[in-house]
């Protein structure tokens, strides 16, 4: 993957994304990346417009993200699995991990996500 800052007319090259269509949200001159390392996925915050690596996350608790939100109003990031582990963990971009959620088994996974202000939804 590869940020472009138009005005200067130079990009920088990630290599390590987990997706190309999703697993990414900006919040004023930050990013946050989905990747994928050595087997695990990671979430990793970026600066704009240098695309300098602020602060890098290993996800262990979680076993496959499968994207990311980012709560402008608070700037917690809810990176939530997929339908086959239905976990959402809520990471603070300075802390790192701050609570996993997990719900019952009878739930067919996240299908949708969504801020109110301070309050994050998930349609499960």
């Amino acid at each position: 993957m590869t940020f472009w800052d138009l005005n200067a007319a130079q990009g920088v090259y990630i290599k390590n994304p987990k997706f190309h269509d999703r697993g990414i949200q900006f919040l004023e001159n930050f990013v946050a990346l989905l990747e994928r390392r050595d087997g695990k996925d990671w979430i990793s915050i970026y600066h704009f417009p240098s695309i300098n690596l602020l602060v890098s996350h290993n996800l262990n608790d979680l076993n496959d993200v499968d994207d990311i939100s980012w709560n402008k109003y608070s700037g917690v990031i809810f990176a939530y699995e997929s339908s086959c582990y239905n976990k959402v963990a809520l990471i603070d971009p300075q802390i790192g991990l701050l609570k996993v959620f997990e719900p019952n088994d009878s739930t067919m996974g996240i299908k949708s996500t969504s801020f109110k202000n301070r309050f994050f939804y998930a349609g499960l």
